[in-house]
């Protein structure tokens, strides 16, 4: 914090301020196979394809709805996401576009083809209010409060890491700003596996 940060410049103690847990220090995450599988048997046809682009590419939401037609590369078999896109996307990124996505991006090509957002809503604009209509669905499909549309992404990163990729590509795939993060993702990963390894020695 800043009181901390001043006190540490001027030589003082600091043990007796509390420490606020910061945005990054938040509980990782990330929903598990069984529960993409019943929110997307929740889910409209419409919104499945953001969902799948949020697990297969690590679109964030904003970015999700700042997409247009023109960001996806059959012939090249990329998808860009423009610096414009998100704040937090500030030199952009592209990402080769996963053979189970590719089918979906191939048909969302050919919906309102006359209008520019990849992900319209049924009048052909950008979509609005993407956490509503995560809640709404999270809700029917009976999933804990606590997996935010956000989270989808973690997905794409899990995988990633869990296919032996090292964190620094991993990073720049995810478009953080620095491999903190990813790394943060990778130790809950490491720590989930020593748990199960524990869990699974006969007592």
């Amino acid at each position: 914090s800043l009181i901390r940060s001043m006190l540490k410049f001027a030589g003082l103690p600091t043990h007796h301020i509390p420490r606020v847990p910061t945005a990054t220090e938040s509980e990782i995450i990330i929903p598990t196979n069984e529960e993409i599988k019943t929110y997307l048997d929740a889910s409209p046809p419409t919104w499945k394809p953001l969902i799948l682009t949020m697990i297969h590419a690590g679109h964030r939401p904003i970015e999700l709805r700042n997409s247009n037609k023109r960001d996806v590369d059959l012939s090249r078999n990329i998808i860009r996401i423009r610096p414009d896109a998100s704040r937090k996307n500030q030199f952009g990124r592209e990402i080769p576009i996963h053979p189970e996505l590719k089918p979906v991006l191939e048909k969302l090509l050919t919906y309102h083809p006359y209008t520019a957002p990849l992900f319209p809503n049924r009048y052909g604009n950008r979509r609005g209010r993407l956490y509503d209509f995560h809640q709404r669905y999270r809700d029917k499909a009976e999933l804990p409060k606590r997996i935010k549309m956000y989270h989808f992404r973690h997905v794409f990163c899990t995988r990633l890491l869990e296919a032996g990729n090292d964190p620094a590509t991993v990073s720049k795939l995810m478009g953080h700003s620095g491999p903190g993060i990813t790394m943060r993702i990778y130790h809950h990963l490491r720590k989930e596996a020593a748990e199960r390894a524990i869990f699974s020695v006969p007592g």
